[in-house]
């Protein structure tokens, strides 16, 4: 049987979900915090219209169909404009049982009174208070919970640098997911239709086989390496977030210099928490099953994506004869 405290959170969350989330946003997710998540947001977009327009691997009229897509990109943070009304709810202190089955009632009287409403497609689909990211190809939106945006991902009265390092570079993994080989088949609107060219996919391709054979370098054990052609999407995802993640801190700077912390600069700051977002304890068994199986590289491996980005080797110093040091024509963009 489940943890009986365990169970009985998971079943409140679900007849309640959004009450408890406004709890939770109220002490940890306030609207300044959201706020300044939202300004993150908007520096990414902003870097990736810059990185898109500058792809070598996309056609003039593919980057157009792209630029309009990011146009009408709608990235949704930390909870609902508008939350759910439980007001004809009863909730009874000692009946467990019978809440249950009222909450299941109000939520299927709910539903069914969409009926004769107008769609509303863009619905949040995980509450607040539970750590995740959802897309939605269709319609064209991204959800990233308050959960998600907590220490040490993102602390709102804390470090730009590390923030756009770790938050931000996930945030922009997930939303290169709208234009690569995951997105392309969804238009700006989310409606079927592949909007790549065969030419562009191809030349994406190409761009990709310097990742596969640097990922395929990377064993863990001597019996056993990473499967590069098996992670590559996701690993140029991970490329594709820290480099505009980069440009979007960059940008949020606005022409000054970042303070120094500790002893860092704000160029080290973000690149060190990159690297701190993977940490993850793990045994062998499960490394392995995750080696042959899973299409994320272990985390290890994805902290070394800085090896590929320019920033990182001024930041740190990186020259010949340092472990994690690629030479120039060695270093893969693609985005």
């Amino acid at each position: 049987m489940p943890d009986r405290q365990k169970e009985a959170v998971a079943v409140t969350n679900g007849a309640l979900g959004q009450a408890v989330g406004q709890l939770y946003t109220q002490r940890y997710f306030p609207p300044q915090v959201k706020v300044r998540a939202q300004a993150m947001v908007s520096d990414l977009i902003n870097a990736y219209r810059g990185r898109i327009a500058n792809l070598t691997w996309m056609l003039p009229l593919t980057k157009q169909r792209a630029l309009a897509k990011l146009a009408a990109l709608q990235v949704i943070v930390g909870y609902p404009d508008v939350w759910t009304d439980y007001s004809s709810l009863d909730i009874v202190h000692g009946d467990a049982f019978g809440n249950m089955r009222r909450a299941e009632a109000f939520y299927r009287l709910r539903n069914l009174a969409k009926l004769k409403q107008p769609v509303n497609p863009i619905e949040w689909p995980i509450n607040p208070q539970v750590p995740g990211a959802v897309i939605m190809f269709s319609p064209n939106a991204e959800f990233f919970s308050a959960a998600i945006l907590q220490p040490p991902y993102f602390d709102g009265e804390g470090d730009s640098a590390s923030n756009y390092g770790s938050a931000g570079a996930g945030m922009a993994h997930e939303i290169s997911h709208s234009f690569d080989e995951l997105g392309n088949i969804y238009d700006e609107r989310g409606r079927l239709g592949d909007w790549w060219t065969a030419e562009d996919r191809a030349r994406y391709r190409k761009e990709g086989e310097k990742l596969v054979g640097q990922f395929n370098g990377y064993c863990p054990f001597p019996d056993l390496c990473v499967n590069g052609k098996q992670v590559l999407s996701e690993n140029i995802a991970d490329l594709a977030g820290l480099l505009v993640a980069h440009d979007a801190y960059v940008l949020s700077l606005k022409g000054k210099s970042d303070v120094v912390i500790g002893g860092l600069s704000g160029e080290q700051r973000f690149f060190l928490s990159f690297a701190q977002r993977w940490r993850k304890l793990q045994t062998e068994a499960a490394l392995r099953q995750q080696l042959r199986t899973d299409t994320h590289s272990p985390g290890e491996y994805r902290s070394d994506t800085v090896r590929n980005v320019e920033g990182w080797y001024a930041a740190y110093k990186a020259v010949p004869g340092d472990k994690l040091y690629l030479k120039p024509e060695d270093r893969v963009r693609v985005w």
